[in-house]
């Protein structure tokens, strides 16, 4: 009984927290963090070519997994949100990378996954989505662009780089003060435009292939 108890708690402590103050008794303890998660959802609508196909479906999960944690303040909702953000990046590094490394990202991906599942330590998850992250800018950095092709990625990366700082501007000031709760719905917004703006990249490249093979 105590074990069931245990695992019971594990599932239910979240291992961060956020600065919107919850709802207590509704549905949905955080509206402004919930309703902005679903941004992912909506951009997931307009991802439509076939080879991204991986990433449309990845910002849907994104996009649900973020609401259900919010909304629920929950480890097994954590867990989606999290894990649907380390599968969007690794789907982002597939696109330029080759299968066999692929297999291997995966492979070191799930192992640390479930080693944060297992010990609960915030700073293994953010070890690894920024790990993945600089991986995918050292693949990105490996293609031969376009001459308008930059400015999607230094969009893309300005986005996300000003979405991270905001978030963690909201996660260590907030007792300072609560209204910085405002800035962890900017972070979705931003990061959301950030895989916009690789998608946008990768239009240019497949564009190009495109035509070295007319």
């Amino acid at each position: 009984m105590d074990f069931i108890i245990s695992i019971k708690n594990h599932l239910l402590d979240t291992t961060t927290s956020w600065c919107e103050t919850s709802l207590p008794g509704s549905f949905i303890l955080e509206p402004l963090n919930s309703f902005s998660s679903l941004i992912y959802v909506f951009a997931s609508l307009f991802v439509t070519r076939p080879y991204d196909r991986k990433i449309s479906s990845s910002l849907f999960y994104v996009g649900v997994g973020s609401f259900l944690f919010h909304a629920r303040q929950n480890f097994f909702f954590q867990l989606l949100d999290e894990g649907s953000m380390i599968y969007l990046v690794n789907n982002l590094i597939r696109i330029y990378s080759k299968e066999n490394f692929y297999s291997i990202l995966n492979f070191y991906s799930s192992h640390f996954f479930c080693l944060y599942v297992i010990t609960k330590s915030y700073f293994i998850f953010l070890l690894l989505f920024t790990s993945n992250i600089f991986i995918l800018l050292y693949y990105i950095f490996k293609q031969e662009w376009k001459k308008d092709s930059k400015k999607w990625v230094v969009s893309s990366f300005s986005s996300l780089i000003f979405g991270k700082i905001l978030w963690d501007i909201e996660r260590n000031f907030c007792f300072l003060n609560k209204n910085l709760f405002i800035l962890h719905s900017f972070w979705h917004f931003l990061s959301c435009a950030s895989v916009f703006f690789l998608v946008k990249f990768n239009d240019s490249l497949f564009q190009k292939i495109k035509k070295l093979n007319k």
